[in-house]
Parts: C-alpha cells; sequence; structure tokens
C-alpha cells in the first residue's frame, strides 16, 4: 500500500467470478477427500452451466486434480480417461432413452393428430351432406 493511500482507498482486487469460486469449493472438497482416502488417485468435476454460458469463452467448465495439484500423472492421466469414458457409457445410455422417450411421445402426439384430422374431415363431409 502506497503511503499517500488509506485502507479504505486502496484498490481491492475483483472476487473471484462465479465460475473460480465454484472450482474453489471443489478443489478444497476434493483435497480433503484426497486426504481422507489415499486409495483415490485423482478426482474430475464436470460443471454444466445453464443457457450460454456452457459455450462462453474464457469460462472454466471441469476441476481435474490429484493430490498434487493439476492432474499430470500418467497414471491418473490415463485412469481419469478411463473412468470418464465408463461415465460418458451411463450418459449416452440416459440421453438415448430419453430420445426413444421423446420419440414415442412425438408419435403419439402425431398419432392423435391424425385422428383428429380424419374425425374433423369427417364431422366435414357429414355437415356439406346435410
Amino acid at each position: 500500500m502506497n503511503q499517500s493511500q488509506s485502507p479504505a482507498t486502496q484498490e481491492m482486487p475483483p472476487p473471484p467470478m462465479f465460475d473460480e469460486s465454484i472450482q474453489d469449493a471443489f478443489k478444497t472438497t476434493a483435497m480433503q477427500q484426497f486426504l481422507n482416502h489415499p486409495e483415490l488417485r485423482s478426482i474430475c468435476v464436470v460443471l454444466d452451466f445453464r443457457g450460454q454460458l456452457n459455450t462462453t469463452r474464457g469460462i472454466k467448465y471441469a476441476l481435474w486434480v490429484e493430490p498434487s495439484g493439476l492432474v499430470s500423472s500418467p497414471a491418473a492421466i490415463i485412469g481419469s480417461a478411463m473412468q470418464c469414458l465408463r461415465t460418458m457409457e451411463v450418459m449416452l445410455e440416459r440421453a438415448g432413452a430419453l430420445a426413444t422417450s421423446l420419440h414415442e411421445a412425438v408419435m403419439e402426439k402425431l398419432d392423435k393428430l391424425k385422428t383428429t384430422q380424419e374425425q374433423s374431415r369427417e364431422l366435414e363431409t357429414e355437415r356439406k351432406e346435410q
């Protein structure tokens, strides 16, 4: 601090961005888990944001750490990648089930629409014949 600046006028650093705060919280939790569970080699947390934030440049979308910091050991890199693939399998199964469910719902609505259109045409024909 300059001698000419009082503590009240000293510039404070800006608070961390929301994504940095989230990552800091997860990093604190991860480091505690490494202490509690020595068998744990690495932790990867993926952040999924609402709206356009998932594609906004500069927003941190994942945390990938080992006890010494950012993942750099070959075993942790390969191990994490394998676990991510296993997780992706579950995600894709759920996405497939969702797609099937949505397809069935759309087909059901289309069937109802066709039935309604046929009934409408029949009523129109009856009305014209009268």
